[in-house]
């Protein structure tokens, strides 16, 4: 599903982390016929092997699970950075693929993938000019980006406002929690960016697409373990008095 083939001519370093002297130079197509051993040649450590069966048993299985839930993923392709995997992502039934930075969001586009999430806000006039571009010369790209301010929304506008019209830019209203790194705090602003937001996609450069959160900054109830739960009650039948 992806262009791959600029990978194959990549050189590879051995500046690089777990690449050997001996294939310094050598491209990524003609590694293999190097003929190397990860137990016999001296490959300096630490050294990451993915195994392509459990690869694909693991994409498989979370397949299997969003099928069955009725959700769709968009895996965050920082984990990696291997255009490889992310093809073989997309075509087991990725949404699409979730960056972190304006660097993976070039590097994404270099190689075609076509839904991208930008799990943080753009906050530089030039990559909000880039997406821009990328969705002006490809009909078929989509693009969410998130926000959680009203100042955000006004620079996104005022970068957009400078440049030919194109298709709208998505935008997720970030919810977050008391004391955590980003997202609004309260259903007030909430309301305030949504409405600012919509105010905007009148000129047709802006669109509320939807809300986003990141799960881990919301603290859950603590579960008792079964040992804990046993333990309380054994206390309480040793209480004077209790029935």
């Amino acid at each position: 599903m992806l262009d791959l083939t600029t990978l194959s001519g990549h050189k590879l370093s051995s500046t690089s982390k777990g690449v050997p002297d001996s294939l310094d130079g050598v491209t990524i197509e003609d590694a293999p016929k190097h003929s190397l051993n990860l137990l016999k040649h001296p490959f300096p450590a630490p050294v990451a092997v993915l195994r392509q069966s459990a690869i694909r048993a693991n994409i498989e299985l979370m397949r299997q699970y969003t099928r069955s839930a009725g959700v769709e993923l968009a895996p965050h392709g920082k984990t990696t950075m291997a255009p490889q995997l992310f093809d073989m992502q997309l075509e087991a039934g990725a949404w699409g693929i979730t960056c972190a930075t304006a660097a993976h969001l070039r590097l994404y586009r270099q190689f075609g993938v076509s839904r991208i999430i930008v799990a943080n806000q753009l906050l530089d006039a030039d990559s909000v000019q880039f997406v821009a571009r990328q969705l002006t010369e490809d009909p078929g790209f989509e693009f969410y980006g998130i926000v959680d301010s009203v100042a955000g929304v006004r620079q996104y506008f005022d970068v957009l406002s400078k440049l030919p019209r194109t298709r709208p830019i998505n935008l997720l209203l970030e919810v977050g929690a008391v004391g955590g790194r980003t997202g609004v705090r309260t259903i007030e602003d909430a309301l305030l960016i949504a409405k600012e937001t919509t105010a905007m996609s009148a000129s047709g450069s802006l669109r509320l697409a939807g809300i986003e959160a990141f799960e881990g900054i919301f603290a859950g109830r603590r579960r008792r373990s079964l040992r804990q739960i046993l333990v309380s009650r054994r206390a309480q039948m040793r209480t004077p008095g209790h029935s």
